[in-house]
């Protein structure tokens, strides 16, 4: 509480104007990490609203020169102003509905990287599964609660509840350490506590027609795995080179063009996992880790940070945009 507090107070005197001054060097490369530009309201994941957004972009246009990753050495040698690079994850419709005409607004590149899965067949990610059911289970009006996953995990709630947040994220991280298949079964036993209703998912992903024509529109297609599984999770060699290597072989295929970014699922990954990264082919790996990067002048450096933009105020974005170069988060 302390710390929002701090941060509102910061944000209010625009501190984080103050301390972009303090230097802006020129080989830094500030990338911004989006999932969802969405008017949807969700209480465990909410989308950037597009009017924020657009709010956001018509500040970001006077004092950066926006990017690709593929064109950013290029960028750096040409452009007196900081870099900026928009990154997107997931493959959410969304996107081309929402996003997509602010950026077309403002003749903008970005990066967005696919869950080649959702593009196939418009499956839902399970993290957006899990949050779904999660809010279905915050608005039933029930009292209590209590819903075994497996044999160690059990959601137990009784009202009045207040931590729905924690109780989200202690299952998110708990259900991370399964295994696929494991995971599934969780998120099904999750539903099944649901028998009186039938379940849709009210999410839409974008298919690969639509895919394809971000890239007529200064899109950057990354990949972002076959399945959004947690890297770190997958004891199987081949199944890693599923999420890995055959992510960016569809990718190809299905656009054409080359694929060099791999975007790491919820920026989870090991040392080992980054070198099977880099040895697929791919020239970037995205992570969510704070800190500006300023080797670019070095060339494209391999694992490149990001800062997850969440729903709220422009001039709190612009604070921590400006503390996530100096390495806070």
């Amino acid at each position: 509480m302390f710390r929002k507090i701090i941060f509102k107070v910061a944000a209010e005197v625009q501190l984080g104007k103050i301390l972009e001054r303090i230097g802006k060097p020129k080989h830094r490369v500030t990338v911004l990490c989006f999932h969802r530009i969405s008017s949807e309201f969700d209480s465990f994941w909410q989308p950037v609203y597009p009017e924020s957004f657009r709010q956001l972009l018509e500040k970001l246009v006077k004092d950066y020169q926006f990017t690709t990753f593929e064109n950013a050495n290029k960028a750096i040698k040409n452009s007196d102003k900081p870099l900026i690079i928009l990154s997107f994850d997931d493959g959410y419709k969304d996107f081309i509905e929402e996003a997509l005409p602010i950026l077309k607004y403002f003749d903008l590149p970005s990066n967005h990287n696919i869950v080649t899965d959702c593009a196939d067949g418009n499956r839902i990610i399970w993290t957006q599964k899990l949050n779904f059911l999660f809010n279905k289970l915050k608005y039933s009006g029930s009292f209590t609660h209590e819903i075994r996953l497996n044999d160690q995990i059990c959601i137990r709630v009784k009202q009045p509840f207040n931590d729905w947040l924690l109780l989200n994220n202690q299952i998110l991280f708990r259900l991370f350490e399964l295994s696929m298949d494991e995971r599934n079964k969780c998120i099904n036993n999750f539903e099944s506590y649901f028998t009186k209703e039938k379940l849709v998912y009210p999410y839409r992903m974008m298919n690969w027609d639509e895919i394809n024509q971000l890239c007529n529109h200064q899109v950057e297609i990354g990949s972002h795995t076959v399945t959004h599984d947690t890297l770190p999770s997958i004891k199987s060699e081949d199944r890693l080179n599923v999420e890995i290597l055959k992510s960016k072989q569809i990718i190809e295929e299905k656009t054409g063009k080359a694929c060099k970014v791999f975007s790491l699922p919820n920026g989870q990954t090991t040392k080992a996992i980054n070198d099977r990264i880099r040895n697929a082919g791919y020239d970037i790996i995205l992570d969510l880790r704070a800190g500006g990067n300023n080797t670019f002048s070095q060339g494209m450096p391999v694992v490149v940070n990001r800062l997850n933009m969440n729903p709220e105020p422009v001039s709190m974005m612009q604070l921590r945009m400006a503390l996530y170069n100096k390495g806070v988060n």
